[in-house]
């Protein structure tokens, strides 16, 4: 099992570090850090030779306040960011709204286009029905006049036949009786 080493203060050696200072690279217990920045002050003297500041003393508690500036600067840029995705799904949104309204539009127009071509097919269709029963009236009446006159012409020449049959009954009979007298007479 691996083992985590526990640093003890760097100072002191006798209490566990509890914050690493970057500038001197070591490990400070709680009150050697209290005792670090109560000497901070100390530590920004001016060297007197070079003037210029001391380099040797703890930067870790200023490192705070130049990173500050630093993460405003990534904490507006992040809200810029939200806010430009936010923007983005209000616009996203609308766009698919608008999509659904023109894709519903479109819905309604090829309906009543069909509506508008079934109506026109059933008018021409009832047209052509109409047209072709008042033709199928007329041939139909034709036929029957037709019909009927040949049933009438039937019917006279059925009389005319009759007619005819009776005459020759009625001659066979003079011819016969006319044969029968003469074969009496003979």
């Amino acid at each position: 099992m691996a083992q985590c080493s526990v640093r003890s203060c760097e100072t002191c050696e006798s209490s566990p570090g509890r914050r690493f200072c970057m500038d001197c690279e070591q490990f400070f217990c709680k009150a050697c850090e209290l005792s670090e920045n109560a000497n901070a002050e100390v530590k920004t003297l001016i060297c007197e030779q070079h003037q210029e500041k001391f380099t040797y003393y703890c930067n870790t508690y200023d490192a705070a306040s130049k990173t500050q500036p630093r993460l405003d600067k990534e904490v507006k840029s992040a809200e810029g960011s939200i806010s430009g995705a936010k923007q983005q799904i209000v616009y996203s949104r609308l766009t698919l709204k608008n999509f659904e309204d023109e894709t519903d539009k479109a819905k309604r127009e090829i309906v009543g286009r069909v509506v508008l071509i079934v109506n026109a097919l059933d008018a021409t269709k009832y047209a052509y029905l109409k047209s072709v029963e008042k033709h199928r009236l007329k041939e139909v009446q034709k036929m029957n006049q037709e019909i009927i006159k040949i049933e009438k012409e039937t019917e006279n020449g059925v009389e005319v036949l009759d007619k005819m049959k009776s005459s020759i009954d009625g001659q066979k009979n003079i011819i016969l009786m006319d044969a029968v007298s003469n074969m009496m007479n003979t």
